[in-house]
């Protein structure tokens, strides 16, 4: 089946003002917003403690995260508010829908495929580490536009699907927990307290810009996409062109564990990734991941890996974490100085191999839930072709 399809700022307020009002309102900020499609119920305000350039939008209004990395992970989503009136971060776009004209639900699904948000990256305009989205782009995106009747089912479709994907997800997480926590309970306070830097070299990681197009050599670089919390996801590594002292210097290693640097969601920044073994593929990494390369004498790769995930550890990093524009982000300094416990190896390899079997059970859930994510784009894309 064929639909019309038409520019999305002809179906829908985009960024409308604020209304006029003095009742009290919500506030969202960036870390309000999951990669989910759904918010927090925010934080009361009044109209007074607002400040100027934040902001305005409505209950049910669709929030897209315009920075990197935000919009790239998924911050689009459909506010759930307690008020009538919301206010937010200055780093979303805000999407009204004309409801005689676009379901609200049908436009957050359309907004969240894969394509849309690929498109939107490559549409991002400023510097790097502060691109984003223009208004532009939401304006003339083309949405398939079916009778209203036909969107409701579709969106009710997905939005049963979604919820089935989401709780997975939610399920995963406690497994990832769960192993989380035996790590804790193994840990003693007679093991050596102690900081990153005495048990791991830190490497920066490279810069993406337009003149790497122009090198030679290509290579394989991690994003902070493909950097899990206790996994490396291999589905979709992008290329870069490099030089032969910036393979030398940023070339990834099994064992090395890789750290992000900035994340829209503050519980995220920071996690950590074992790199696996890689063969003799040249990988590296983009300046928004840390490398951090073990000293085998005194720590192993899987051991420094569950170290970083730690509740501890984790706790410092949302601590010493900086807060730009939605966006946090560590330095070298405060990721050198994360204090961890470090018994001798012999006891790391003796815990690698007990908490190895736990792995298993979750490399096993983590493979079922990448599948169902798979079906559920692939529902995703159906759906917008009329095949539903």
């Amino acid at each position: 089946m064929t639909w019309e399809t038409v520019p999305l700022g002809e179906v829908s307020w985009l960024n409308p003002r604020g209304d006029s009002s003095i009742e009290p309102g919500t506030f969202l900020g960036m870390a309000d917003v999951s990669e989910n499609g759904t918010t927090t119920t925010g934080t009361g305000v009044e109209p007074g403690d607002l400040k100027a350039g934040y902001t305005p939008f409505r209950d049910r209004d669709l929030l897209v995260a315009k920075i990197t990395p935000c919009f790239e992970n998924g911050k689009i989503a459909q506010a759930s508010l307690p008020t009538k009136l919301g206010w937010g971060s200055t780093e979303f776009h805000v999407v009204r829908p004309n409801a005689e004209l676009l379901h609200d639900r049908y436009a957050l699904h359309y907004l969240r495929t894969p394509s849309v948000r690929a498109n939107g990256t490559i549409r991002m305009t400023g510097s790097a580490g502060q691109r984003r989205v223009p208004l532009s782009y939401l304006q003339s995106l083309e949405i398939p536009l079916p009778p209203l009747p036909e969107q409701r089912r579709i969106a009710a479709i997905l939005d049963e699907a979604d919820a089935l994907r989401v709780k997975r997800a939610v399920s995963l997480e406690k497994l990832a927990d769960a192993a989380d926590a035996l790590f804790a309970m193994q840990a003693s306070e007679e093991w050596a307290l102690t900081t990153v830097d005495t048990v791991a070299d830190l490497q920066g990681g490279l810069t993406i810009n337009g003149r790497r197009q122009q090198l030679e050599q290509q290579v394989g670089y991690l994003r902070v996409a493909n950097v899990m919390r206790g996994r490396v996801d291999f589905d979709e590594v992008k290329t870069l062109g490099v030089t032969a002292a910036e393979v030398n210097r940023t070339a990834l290693k099994p064992d090395d564990v890789v750290v992000v640097e900035g994340h829209g969601n503050l519980d995220e920044v920071g996690r950590a990734a074992r790199i696996p073994d890689i063969g003799t593929t040249v990988l590296t990494h983009q300046n928004h991941l840390f490398r951090l390369r073990p000293r085998a004498s005194v720590i192993t790769g899987t051991f420094l890996e569950r170290a970083m995930n730690s509740a501890t550890s984790r706790e410092h990093l949302r601590r010493v974490a900086n807060t730009t524009s939605g966006l946090n982000t560590l330095n070298a300094t405060s990721v050198r100085s994360t204090p961890i416990r470090v018994p001798p190896i012999s006891v790391q390899e003796s815990l690698d191999r007990d908490l190895g079997r736990v792995d298993e059970q979750l490399a096993r859930a983590q493979r079922s839930h990448s599948g169902l994510e798979s079906l559920f784009a692939s529902l995703q894309h159906r759906a917008f072709r009329g095949e539903l």
